[in-house]
Formats: structure tokens, C-alpha cells, sequence
């Protein structure tokens, strides 16, 4: 019966070729305005590598994060770090102000720029608070540059903000403003506009405050970028750090990465269909298949608002690698019906019939695999799989509809040479192994047992990680600024701590803000490994320098006031005094506060730990008394390493749930559909074990490896048992059945794992970042191991349960 409805499903494929070669002219149409109106949306593409952008907007860190963000703005600052010989020198000072000027003038979207031209100092007059600039007055002698020297020096505030505690490094601080999504007045929102005379629900009313889109950060950066080149020099020498100048660093270097590895892997993938056909035709129909597929996926991304993201630089490729193979498993059996005589209508019926099943099984079962990316708690890798599948299917449809209308539009002649045979070295070869595996098929399913062992103890050596800056190679300079940022001041990643009270002025509680000292004592005590705390900011600190201020300056009254109404009055003097540095510390009714944390660049799995031990010790600490939220981009790059364990754990869990019924029902039999997936999930187990050997850790990008074999492995898997299947319905005998399967479609598959490995292997050899190279070495290591498995495991495990199969069939016959 299921031989019988295969051969129906087959004879079905054939009349739809026939069907494309009758209405070739308006399946082309058809499909060129697909394309076309797919493609109009190309220029509403954009990119986005940001670090909230790998979590959903619904999930609980997002929303935490968000509520901080519409209340205090941008956590994101450049961190810009200068080396002089000395830093308290005139020549020194006057450049670092033309320098800090530059800045103010040359950068857009810049809310603040900080550094000692205009560091907040406070100092009392009898009953007046005095804030003004550091130096507001500029120094005039030798005298005055030391005395500055030793008021910098001594300043635990300046430490490690503006100045690194052995005195070799100053900094300066650029913070972005917000980019507001309507504005009713002069088009600008500040994040605080309305502090002293608005409620927080009256501030947030007027719009909701959308922060710089990556397009804006990018400018910021290249202008950013401009100034450096003007000032850096061995006697200014700048290093620059910060969450989105590394993203926009990133987002560049992912571009020119994707641009090298896609025109490599093109040249010698369209040279290899030269080879193999011979003809004109075998590249420039493959080359519009995979330029329409690529236009069609990416505009669906552009109406459809999807970013480009690290996690989608390898889907140029890996769609072009798909569409060349479709084309292959047409084209092959297609030019051989030409061959044989046939006309060119019979010819595409035949290369339907003999293709159109196993293509349209192969492409779902990698959409599946890919599409299991869905299911994935990191939005860029779940956007990974919805491009992804939807462009495996669009590449199946326009393999099988745009290029069947060409090949009957325009001229095919028979091929007078073709280097697919199935009497060539390479068919040889494949028989060769096949009666091997089928000729002792114990001994080669030994030998993958003890391959297995021997990679599953490799596997318990692997990691989980997330670091991105290691991507970059060690010399880089941004991988170089950032390491020199976090050994001599203390880091560039932020966590927030919020602490709401509920209550208009529970700030000025002496109790709660003798908790958030304690808060702030023990978060800088922590640490974890080489974890720890560099700088941290409260407005604390504005009342303890208030508080001293105003008390003659004496060091001894450094401290919080035990006196409600005189910390309302301290506070409300500094409010007067013209400084609006509380807008960004403190909400406009003293209800709710930031204490903001900056620690040095980790792997994200410390992480975790440190801020578990940190929300514990705050929960109890303000138990009853406020509600704490630990926020920020280390707390998100927390949270994206532990999405990321559960999104390797879901998309396998569902790639296997997806491919495994579509295998049973493609080889109409329970049994044969699981043993089926031993083959496919060999190369899975293989690639992590010598990832865990190697000491190569699963991260962003190696955690795609093991959906994306699963989807790939079993296209291979699926032509062989369906062919198999075929030719031993014909022949009876395992061993025959096996060697006409590899002469034929083992050929065309040996050609397909090629032209996937060379995909692959195009993206290791020409990325620039780490663990793209990693990623494409790996994973082309993946696709070998998995065609050496189908020539050689599938046809052990066909011997040995075809072989039981047909000796139960005699006894029964006996009996």
C-alpha cells in the first residue's frame, strides 16, 4: 500500500512538471512578481546587535529593564579612556578640553559629556552650597596644578569616573540622549524633563521615550570615531569602551564578514557547477534561483521588521547552499533524461518523478530543523528560524517553479560530457563503501558506538558561554581598549539596582538610605572569580558631599544626615544650587532611586551567580521597607546566557519532535523512521564531543551547530532511504539495493555535502570574529561526518535490519 500511494505521490510530482512546462510563461510571471514586491521592502532592513535585543520584549528582564530606561534614559555610556605621560600638566589639560569641547560640538544625539574640564565639586560659603565645575577656574601656576593634583587624588568620587586610582588614566564620559518617538513642543523628551514640578505618571505621559535605534547609534560612533583620529597620538593616546560602541564595532565587522564569506563561497560554488555541468546554463540558472531567494527572504525580513543580527550572518549562505543543492537534484536527473533521448517536457516530468518527493521531504525537514530556532528564548536566534524556514521554503518553490519555467523557456541541449556519472572514481568510491558497511555491518556499527564514547566524554568537557568580546581577535583594538578599561578603571558594564519605596519622599528616610549603604558596601565586597565591583554612583553620594559641604568642608561630616527634614533640605539645596546631576539618580518625587554599578567584562556564566548572591542579600536587606530590582546590561547578558542553555534544549527537543514523524512518513515505516535518525544524529554527537575536547565553548553562535546538522544530515538520509527504499522494493536484496542507491543519488549527494561544506567552510575562513570561525569550521566538520554516515552507517543499519527482515520472511515461509 505505501509503495503504492509513493508511487501515486511521485506520478503526482511529474504532472506538476508537466503542468510548469505547459504554463511556463505564467509561472514565471508568477514568480517575478513575488519577487519583486518582496524586494521593495529590501530598504526597511536594519541591523541590531544591541543587548537587549536577545530577550523579548515580554520577558520579565526586558520589562524591568525598560521600566528603568523610561524612567532614569540611557544606561549606556562611552567610557573614553586618554593616556597621557602626565595627566596634571597645562599642555595635558588645555588638549583634553579642546578634546572634551570636540566632543560637545562634533558628536550628535549627545545628552552630557563629562570629564575633569567639568566634574561636579561642591564646597560650602556660611549657609550657601557652591557647585560648580573642577575647573572652573583654570590653574595658573605649578602651585595650583599640584593643588588640583591633590584634590583630584583625594576625591573617592573622581576615582575610577574620571581619573584611574594610580593617576595614569583620566576619562571622559559621553552620554547619549533619548530619541523620542513624538514630541509635541521642540521635538526633544529628555528622560527627565518636568523633574521638579511634574508626578512620575505626568513626566511619562507626554510620550514614551524610544531610545537611539542602531542606525543613530552608528552615527554617534562614527562621529565618535572622527574626533579619536584627530586627538589620538603617543603623547594622547585613546581607548574606548561602552555598551554600543562595541555592538556598532561588532555590527561593522559582521558586515564586511558576511560580504567576504558570501561572494568566496559564490565563486567556488558556482565554479564547481561548471565543472559538473559543463554548461552556462548550470550556473546562471542555480545563480537566479539563489539571488531571487535571497531578495524574496530578506524583503519578507524588511516588511515583516525583522533585524539583522549577528545571529543571521550565516543565512546568506546557508539559503544559497540550499537553493544550489534543489537545483542539483533537478537539473541531474534532468539533464540525464536529455541524455537518454527524451524530449525536454519528459525530461522535466522524469526530474520531478525521480526529485520532487525527496526535494520537497528534504526541505521540510530542514525548515524543521531551523524553524525549531522559533522555539528558541533568544529573539535573534528565534528570528534565526523564522528566516531561516521560510527562506528553505522559498527556495524549495522557487527551485522547483522559477527555474523549471527557464529550463523550458529557453534552449537545453543533451550534455555531450557530465561529470555525474555512475560509472566515474567517485561512484566507484561511494559502491566501494557501501559493500563494505553492507559486508560487515557489526564491525562499523561497533566502531560508531566507540566514536560515540569517545566523543560523549568530550561532551562532559563542554561549556556554556557568552563573552562576546573575545570574539574579536586578540590584537583588536576594540578588545584592546576594553581590557585596558576594565584593568585600570574598573569596567564599562553597568548594573542598576533600583529601590522604590512606594511613597512620595521615602527617600528621605534616614533608614532606607542607611539600607542602600549597606546595599552599595556589600555589592562592592562581592565578588566572583575576577567579578567584582569598579565604580558604583548613587545620589548618596550628592547628599554626603552636600552634607560635608555644609558643614565646613570637614571630611568628618562625609555622611548621610540622621534627620528626615534635613535631608529634605540638603537635597532641596542642591536642586537649587543649578545642578541637575540628581535628575538622573533620583525620580522627581523621591520615591524611587538607582545605584548604579560598573564591573569589568566577563563570561556571562559568572554572571548569574554574582547577581543571585546580590538580589538575595537586597531582598532581605529592604524587606518591608522597598522593593528592589537588579536591572542593567550585565543583568540582561545574565539572563541571555541562561536563555540561551534552555533555547539549545528546546530547539533540539524540537527539531527531533518536528523531523522524526516526517522520516516515518517519508519512509512508511515506524521502525526504519527512528533508526533513521542514528546517522543524522552521529555528526551532532561527534562535532560537540571534539568542541568539548578542544575546549570550544557553546555560545551564540556554536549553539545554532547541532539544529542546523539536524536539519541539514537528514536531506542526505532522506534520499538515500528513499531511493534505497525504491530499489529494494525492485531488487529484494539489501546489498544491490545499496550500491545502485549510492551510483546514483550517492553521487548527486556527494556533490550536494560539497557544495554545503565549501558554504560552511567560507564562513570559517573569511570571518574575522572568533566564534563565527568557529561556527562555520565546526559546522562543515558536522556536514562531512554526516555524509560519511549516510554511505556508511545507513547502509550497516539496512544490512542488519533488512537482512533479520528477510530471514524472518523465509522461516516464516518454511514454517
Amino acid at each position: 500500500m505505501y509503495q503504492k500511494l509513493r508511487g501515486q505521490i511521485e506520478e503526482g510530482f511529474a504532472q506538476v512538471g508537466a503542468g510548469i512546462y505547459r504554463f511556463r510563461w505564467v509561472v514565471l510571471i508568477f514568480c517575478m512578481a513575488f519577487i519583486l514586491t518582496l524586494g521593495s521592502f529590501l530598504t526597511n532592513i536594519t541591523t541590531d546587535n544591541s543587548n537587549d535585543s536577545y530577550l523579548a520584549d515580554d520577558a520579565p528582564a526586558s520589562i524591568v529593564y525598560e521600566t528603568f530606561r523610561q524612567q532614569f534614559g540611557q544606561d549606556e555610556m562611552l567610557l573614553i579612556a586618554i593616556e597621557p605621560p602626565n595627566v596634571f600638566t597645562f599642555e595635558f589639560l588645555e588638549q583634553l578640553k579642546s578634546f572634551h569641547e570636540a566632543l560637545e560640538n562634533e558628536i550628535p544625539y549627545v545628552a552630557e559629556v563629562t570629564s575633569l574640564i567639568n566634574a561636579r565639586q561642591m564646597h560650602g560659603e556660611g549657609d550657601l552650597l557652591i557647585v560648580e565645575d573642577l575647573l572652573e577656574e583654570w590653574p595658573q601656576n605649578e602651585e595650583e596644578l599640584n593643588a588640583l593634583k591633590q584634590k583630584v587624588m583625594t576625591n573617592r568620587l573622581y576615582l575610577n569616573q574620571y581619573i584611574s586610582s594610580d593617576g595614569r588614566y583620566t576619562t571622559v564620559l559621553v552620554r547619549p540622549d533619548i530619541y523620542p518617538e513624538q514630541d509635541e513642543t521642540d521635538g526633544t523628551l529628555h528622560a527627565l524633563d518636568g523633574f521638579d514640578d511634574q508626578t512620575d505618571s505626568e513626566s511619562l505621559s507626554g510620550a514614551k521615550k524610544i531610545f537611539f535605534p542602531p542606525e543613530k547609534k552608528q552615527e554617534i560612533v562614527d562621529a565618535l570615531d572622527k574626533v579619536v583620529r584627530q586627538f589620538n597620538s603617543e603623547q594622547f593616546k585613546i581607548d574606548v569602551a561602552g555598551g554600543f560602541y562595541f555592538t556598532c564595532r561588532i555590527t561593522a565587522m559582521m558586515k564586511k564578514d558576511v560580504a567576504a564569506y558570501l561572494m568566496v563561497c559564490s565563486a567556488l560554488i558556482f565554479g564547481l557547477l561548471l565543472v559538473l555541468f559543463r554548461r552556462l546554463a548550470g550556473i546562471l540558472l542555480p545563480a537566479l534561483v539563489v539571488v531571487s531567494t535571497l531578495v524574496a527572504t530578506f524583503g519578507a525580513m524588511g516588511l515583516f521588521g525583522i533585524p539583522f543580527s549577528i545571529s543571521l550572518q550565516m543565512a546568506p549562505v546557508f539559503l544559497l547552499c540550499i537553493c544550489v543543492c534543489n537545483c542539483v537534484h533537478i537539473l541531474v536527473p534532468f539533464y540525464q533524461s536529455l541524455a537518454e533521448g527524451h524530449s525536454k517536457a519528459e525530461a522535466i516530468s522524469d526530474a520531478f518523478r525521480f526529485s520532487g518527493l525527496a526535494i520537497l521531504m528534504a526541505n521540510l525537514t530542514t525548515a524543521a530543523g531551523m524553524g525549531s530556532f522559533m522555539a528558541a528564548e533568544l529573539q535573534p536566534v528565534r528570528y534565526l528560524g523564522l528566516v531561516s524556514s521560510m527562506g528553505v521554503m522559498m527556495a524549495y518553490v522557487l527551485s522547483l517553479l522559477l527555474m523549471t519555467a527557464l529550463l523550458a523557456i529557453f534552449p537545453s541541449k543533451p550534455p555531450g560530457s557530465f561529470s555525474l556519472n555512475t560509472t566515474g572514481v567517485m561512484s566507484r568510491c561511494l559502491v566501494a563503501a557501501g559493500e563494505l558497511a553492507t559486508g560487515k555491518p557489526w564491525w562499523i556499527l561497533i566502531g560508531v558506538l566507540l566514536i560515540c564514547v569517545w566523543s560523549v566524554l568530550g561532551i562532559s568537557h563542554l561549556g556554556f558561554s557568552h563573552q562576546p568580546i573575545s570574539w574579536f581577535p586578540k590584537d583588536h583594538e576594540v578588545r584592546l581598549s576594553s581590557e585596558l578599561i576594565d584593568r585600570h578603571l574598573g569596567g564599562s558594564r553597568s548594573i542598576e539596582i533600583l529601590v522604590d519605596t512606594g511613597r512620595e519622599n521615602g527617600l528621605h528616610d534616614p533608614d532606607v538610605l542607611a539600607k542602600m549603604e549597606r546595599a552599595i558596601d556589600y555589592a562592592t565586597s562581592l565578588q566572583e572569580e575576577n567579578l567584582k565591583v569598579g565604580k558604583e554612583v548613587s545620589f548618596l553620594d550628592i547628599l554626603q558631599e552636600t552634607n560635608q559641604a555644609l558643614h565646613q568642608n570637614d571630611e568628618n561630616y562625609y555622611s548621610i544626615p540622621d534627620n528626615e527634614a534635613l535631608i529634605a533640605q540638603e537635597l532641596l539645596l542642591f536642586e537649587n544650587s543649578g545642578s541637575d546631576d540628581l535628575e538622573t539618580l533620583v525620580d522627581s518625587q523621591f520615591s524611587m532611586a538607582r545605584i548604579s554599578l560598573r564591573i569589568p567584562r566577563a563570561d556571562r556564566s559568572l554572571y548569574q551567580p554574582f547577581l543571585e548572591k546580590l538580589n538575595s542579600e537586597l531582598s532581605t536587606l529592604f524587606a518591608q521597607v522597598a522593593e528592589v530590582n537588579i536591572t542593567g546590561i550585565a543583568p540582561l547578558l545574565g539572563q541571555i546566557f541562561f536563555a540561551m542553555v534552555q533555547s539549545m534544549a528546546k530547539s533540539y527537543l524540537v527539531a527531533f519532535l518536528v523531523i522524526v514523524p516526517l522520516m516515518i512518513l517519508l519512509i512508511g515505516s515506524l521502525r526504519m523512521g527512528f533508526i533513521s535518525m542514528i546517522p543524522n544524529f552521529f555528526p551532532i554527537i561527534v562535532v560537540l564531543g571534539v568542541m568539548g575536547w578542544l575546549g570550544i565553548p557553546l555560545d551564540t553562535g556554536t549553539i545554532l551547530i547541532g539544529s542546523i546538522l539536524i536539519g541539514l544530515a537528514v536531506d542526505d538520509t532522506i534520499h538515500i532511504f528513499h531511493h534505497f527504499k525504491r530499489h529494494y522494493d525492485h531488487s529484494g536484496t539489501v546489498s544491490e539495493s545499496v550500491t545502485r542507491t549510492l551510483r546514483t543519488t550517492g553521487v548527486a549527494l556527494l556533490f550536494t555535502s560539497v557544495v554545503l561544506g565549501i558554504g560552511f567552510l567560507s564562513i570559517g575562513a573569511n570571518a574575522t570574529m572568533t566564534n563565527s570561525i568557529h561556527f562555520g569550521y565546526i559546522t562543515a566538520l558536522g556536514i562531512a561526518l554526516a555524509f560519511i554516515a549516510d554511505i556508511i552507517v545507513s547502509p550497516a543499519l539496512m544490512a542488519v535490519v533488512y537482512r533479520k527482515k528477510h530471514t524472518s520472511n523465509i522461516h516464516a515461509l518454511e514454517g
